[in-house]
């Protein structure tokens, strides 16, 4: 079996979803989902990008490239372990105030740009 085809079988377990549903859902055949998880056939690109985006998983993840992960910091690694800790609901709290951060970060960083070249 190919690292392709354990990793898209183990995704589909994951979720609790069978070959039926999945190429069904991705507007496939069962015979090819079949076959790619069976590593006997590769997926095209367009494909490989819809099993990406199905499962939440970069191209890398899903064809089972290992890619260098960059050192935790300490302080990262506490703030990491924090989120851990936190129920669901608390969870997407803080991602959506983060992602409130970022945006008003971005925001600044245009407007300094912009004043900056006048």
């Amino acid at each position: 079996m190919s690292k392709l085809g354990d990793n898209l079988r183990s995704l589909r377990e994951y979720k609790y979803i069978s070959q039926t549903k999945l190429a069904k859902k991705l507007n496939i055949s069962n015979k090819s989902l079949s076959v790619y998880e069976r590593g006997i056939s590769l997926p095209d690109i367009n494909m490989l990008i819809s099993f990406a985006d199905f499962f939440d998983v970069s191209l890398d993840n899903l064809v089972g490239r290992n890619v260098p992960e960059k050192e935790v910091l300490p302080e990262d690694m506490e703030l990491i372990n924090i989120i851990k800790s936190l129920n669901s609901i608390d969870k997407k709290i803080l991602k959506d105030l983060a992602k409130t951060f970022l945006r008003r970060e971005e925001t600044t960083t245009t407007t300094t740009k912009s004043s900056n070249t006048m």
